[in-house]
């Protein structure tokens, strides 16, 4: 999160400077679109990370396929913990 506030940071002002390092802060400005793109960007590129974006139709309760989803072609899918982005 830090190093997106930094990418798209348009105003930064430091809070308490007149008072000793122990109480000041950063306080950072980002344009929420741009913040938006850069973050979806770094999970995508992310390595060993799958993004689905379905509906979840049926949590099992087996623990061999705990949950099983539909995409959008009413197919049905399963995996072991999928991770599922709001659409």
């Amino acid at each position: 999160m830090g190093r997106l506030a930094d990418l798209t940071a348009i105003h930064t002002r430091t809070l308490n400077a007149s008072k000793g390092v122990a109480v000041q802060s950063l306080r950072v400005q980002n344009e929420r679109d741009g913040y938006a793109a850069a973050a979806r960007e770094l999970v995508e590129r992310a390595p060993n990370v799958a993004i689905v974006r379905a509906e979840i139709a049926e949590i099992a309760e087996n623990m061999a396929s705990p949950i099983a989803y539909a995409d959008k072609a009413d197919t049905w899918l399963s995996g072991a913990h999928p991770l599922v982005a709001p659409i």
